[in-house]
């Protein structure tokens, strides 16, 4: 792990698909591991993570969300 710089070298960096726009409070950087989404319209979201380390190799992993509308 030292020579890859270990994790505080990794970026994390989201994109989003979907009935809308997602943004991610923080992207690109190590910090984004720990992200929150606004998104402008319900409905189901895919959100990919590309995430690279120190030599710049990459790893992606998605995960489905779905935004519901709020509760009157």
């Amino acid at each position: 792990s030292g020579r890859l710089g270990g994790e505080a070298a990794r970026r994390y960096t989201w994109s989003a698909s979907g009935p809308g726009t997602a943004t991610c409070t923080t992207n690109g950087t190590n910090a984004a591991k720990n992200t929150s989404v606004t998104g402008s319209a319900v409905g189901a979201y895919t959100f990919t993570a590309t995430i690279t380390d120190g030599p710049g190799l990459t790893r992606t992993s998605s995960i489905s969300v779905t935004f519901n509308a709020p509760p009157d």
